[in-house]
């Protein structure tokens, strides 16, 4: 014991004492240099951190009010389709009771209802004609809104991060990777299924058939509610077969549409008996009702169809006659001609269901192109529908998901003093601090999306999502990565 403090006593000693107390202080002084230089790592990846996430949940957010907002013009476009169902309904089935009842001058009842319709028709014309215009206006504005509205939201979301991360750091970089600036989200037309909701509204509701009888006695029924049931393919174009509208209980469309039928069939009828009265198998069928200058022709082989005029082709079917086949087509109403001279006998038949079919499609389109409601297409109707998403499968879609990168490049001080921390305590063997040069990036992702889990909102048919104001955010993938963004 004496020794040692008689060592420490002496120069010799002294020296060894300082140059161990200065090892051990460069020692303290490097782990804590170390330990700064780790957390001001951390701090810096946080901050990056925070800045991508704050981001992306402004942009995913901001996006998710925009599709509600979307959701409620929709519903509003949808809402007023209703009533003018309802309306258009009640001036048709107006017109049509009065095309029954004005022409029975003999009939009492029938004349005051016609007297009715003649004071009440205005009131009823100037209410389509703003129930057409509202709806109209509705659906124009609110489409274009909608069209709009999720490209400005994104724009000031943008604004937004950019104004609030400069005023926290001004050396931090943000890289926005944001669908809508690029394309429209938002460009699917939802019109037919928004007028189908509609109808399904108007038919529970006492809107149709209003109109009667306080304005006039009505005397076709439910004519009001099957015209409801009509007017979304006639005025939305919501006939998912495609199908032609067929206004089967709209009498005059009906009796016209059995007018023509029976006209064409009273032709076949007159050329037919011509032309098998023919030796040549050839007469002019002008007297007929047919084109001037044209002729049936009578086939001169059996198993040969005959050649009607162009309107009565369609529905002339011919067979050769057999007692069986005679016996069938006689309570069909066939008409009987010979196959040239000495051919065999046969029986033509008019397709009565078929041509009812087609003339009642197409007397329904003049019905409706004369009162103004020509049936709408998807082509032309694009700047005047409710929205849904461009894609159909958005709630895994990459048209519905926004990205932030926040970028800041590391303090160039803090690294160097890593750099000499890690040779002092390695004994220079550690190599420089690259990882820490090269994790200076943080992207951020975040989605917008409709709830198709389980809870309140998982039964709501795909279809009909648009109409439904659920739409929630989410941040799902973030990364650190090396270069700027």
């Amino acid at each position: 014991m004496r020794r040692l403090r008689d060592f420490f006593s002496s120069r010799r000693g002294a020296m060894v004492f300082t140059v161990t107390h200065m090892f051990l202080g460069a020692v303290t002084l490097g782990i804590a240099l170390f330990r700064g230089t780790a957390s001001h790592l951390a701090f810096h990846h946080e901050t990056l951190l925070g800045h991508a996430n704050f981001a992306a949940s402004v942009l995913a957010s901001d996006h998710a009010r925009a599709a509600n907002a979307i959701a409620n013009n929709n519903v509003i476009s949808a809402a007023i389709m209703g009533p003018r169902f309802a309306v258009e309904a009640d001036n048709i089935t107006m017109d049509e009771t009065a095309a029954i009842a004005c022409p029975q001058h003999h009939n009492a009842h029938m004349q005051f209802i016609c007297h009715s319709y003649q004071r009440n028709k205005p009131r009823a014309r100037g209410k389509l004609a703003w129930a057409r215009a509202k709806q109209s206006l509705v659906w124009s504005s609110l489409s274009k809104l909608s069209a709009d509205l999720d490209r400005v939201a994104g724009l000031r979301a943008v604004d937004t991060i950019e104004r609030t991360i400069a005023t926290v750091d001004g050396n931090v970089r943000m890289r926005v990777e944001d669908p809508t600036s690029q394309k429209v989200v938002w460009g699917a037309d939802a019109t037919r299924e928004g007028c189908t909701l509609a109808q399904k509204d108007a038919l529970d509701s006492p809107m149709p058939g209003s109109a009667f009888p306080l304005l006039m006695p009505n005397l076709l029924g439910g004519l009001p509610e099957a015209l409801v049931r009509e007017l979304p393919q006639v005025i939305c174009g919501a006939s998912k077969d495609g199908a032609p509208v067929r206004l089967s209980g709209v009498p005059s469309v009906a009796r016209k549409a059995a007018e023509s039928c029976t006209a064409l069939e009273e032709q076949m009828r007159c050329e037919a008996a011509r032309a098998g009265a023919a030796e040549d198998g050839m007469r002019s069928f002008a007297a007929c009702g047919g084109e001037p200058g044209a002729a049936v022709k009578i086939p001169s082989q059996n198993n040969d169809e005959p050649t009607f005029s162009s309107e009565v082709t369609p529905y002339a079917h011919c067979t050769v006659m057999t007692p069986q086949a005679g016996a069938r087509l006689a309570l069909r109403g066939a008409y009987a001609m010979r196959a040239g001279r000495g051919g065999a006998r046969l029986t033509c038949t008019f397709d009565v269901d078929r041509c009812h079919d087609e003339k009642l499609a197409s007397v329904s389109k003049d019905y409706l192109d004369g009162l103004g409601l020509t049936s709408r297409t998807s082509a032309s109707a694009s700047a005047e529908s409710v929205r849904a998403p461009s894609n159909a499968d958005w709630n895994h879609s990459d048209d519905f998901r926004v990205c932030a990168t926040a970028f800041k490049p590391l303090n160039q001080t803090m690294v160097a003093i890593s750099d000499g921390v890690h040779a002092l305590v390695s004994f220079g063997t550690s190599p420089s601090a690259a990882a820490m040069r090269d994790a200076y990036v943080f992207r951020s992702c975040g989605k917008w999306y409709f709830p198709d889990g389980p809870g309140a909102f998982s039964a709501v048919a795909h279809d009909q999502q648009p109409f439904v104001a659920a739409w929630s955010f989410a941040l799902v993938r973030g990364d650190v990565s090396g270069g700027a963004p």
